[in-house]
């Protein structure tokens, strides 16, 4: 990443630093948007009959609204992000992002049984 960071510099420097900023916040708005769809992928199984999937005692206040409202938060962060002309081109790495996440999670669930997933 230091690497990365130097070319970066390198290339155009007086907007290195706003783009290094704009793929960190993409990486926390990504993280953030999987713990959600996390959640409510667990508690939709959940409360299937006959799931052996227990809701945890530690529930999300609010829960399944509260999970909308963040999730609709994040994506006007990225309608923000959108309007500026720094971060746009950043922007542009959410499918290479979502790309990249799928592609794990597709390689790694097939070390898993299907029923332990």
């Amino acid at each position: 990443m230091y690497l990365a960071g130097v070319l970066l510099n390198l290339v155009v420097p007086s907007r290195a630093f706003g783009i290094a900023t704009s793929t960190a916040s993409l990486g926390v708005l990504t993280t953030w948007a999987t713990i959600l769809l996390c959640q409510a992928r667990l508690k939709a199984a959940s409360e299937r009959p006959g799931s052996p999937v227990d809701r945890p005692g530690f529930r999300m206040p609010g829960s399944p609204w509260t999970n909308y409202a963040t999730l609709l938060f994040l994506a006007g962060v990225l309608v923000l992000m959108a309007d500026s002309a720094d971060e746009r081109p950043v922007l542009a790495l959410v499918p290479l992002i979502v790309l990249v996440l799928w592609i794990g999670w597709r390689a790694i669930k097939r070390r898993f049984p299907a029923d332990a997933l």
